[in-house]
């Protein structure tokens, strides 16, 4: 996947998450959905911990689970 598919993704299941905790309440929440790229100068956070964990490409696997 590119990453705005990605991003769509990810997007998608935090507001299926969100529909499963609050479905009863319908409390609204505002959600940005751009981060403005680029406005701090980069697209991303290029630590060595975040490439680690954005070279894994777990994300679109990982579970969503409310805590």
């Amino acid at each position: 996947m590119v990453l705005v598919e990605n991003d769509a993704f990810a997007f998608s299941r935090l507001m299926a998450l969100i529909n499963s905790i609050d479905a009863d309440q319908h409390t609204v929440i505002v959600m940005q959905v751009e981060n403005e790229i680029g406005l701090l100068g980069t697209d991303r956070d290029y630590s060595e911990v975040a490439n680690e964990a954005f070279a894994q490409d777990e994300a679109k696997n990982a579970p969503l689970e409310h805590r």
